[in-house]
């Protein structure tokens, strides 16, 4: 964030983006079938794409909507829930270019540097008592 301050940027807020979709009857038996064999599954390939695209559009739609000019720091996350369905989230920081905005410093000071961490919270977590999103 110092660096976009420093670039006259301010944030605006946490934009969400989230898709959901199925491979319907059809492309679940499609997609079984191909899985016996090697290479890619198109199907399945395409399912995600096309879920990528509309959860990247709804944060854009979100932050257009609270007057941002950008949309920075997007992370993205993939599940499957079952019987061919899949959740495609996006999480981003809507910015806006502000005149006289700009950091104290020209500098970064070196306390000022943090490790970045997921921003999810996997409510999964509580119930199986372990850290789901740390290295092992």
């Amino acid at each position: 964030m110092w660096n976009l301050i420093n670039l006259g940027y301010m944030p605006l807020k946490l934009v969400l983006g989230v898709s959901v979709y199925s491979l319907g009857f059809v492309g679940g038996i499609t997609s079984a079938f191909k899985s016996f064999v090697r290479g890619e599954i198109n199907e399945l390939t395409t399912l995600i794409y096309e879920a990528r695209e509309q959860a990247i559009a709804h944060i854009a739609t979100d932050a257009r909507n609270s007057g941002a000019d950008l949309v920075v720091g997007i992370k993205t996350y993939v599940y499957q829930l079952g019987s061919g369905i899949i959740e495609f989230m996006a999480i981003g920081t809507a910015v806006k270019k502000l005149p006289g905005i700009t950091t104290h410093s020209t500098t970064l000071i070196p306390q000022a540097v943090i490790s970045d961490r997921d921003t999810f919270v996997n409510t999964a977590e509580g119930t199986l008592m372990t850290k789901l999103n740390q290295p092992s």
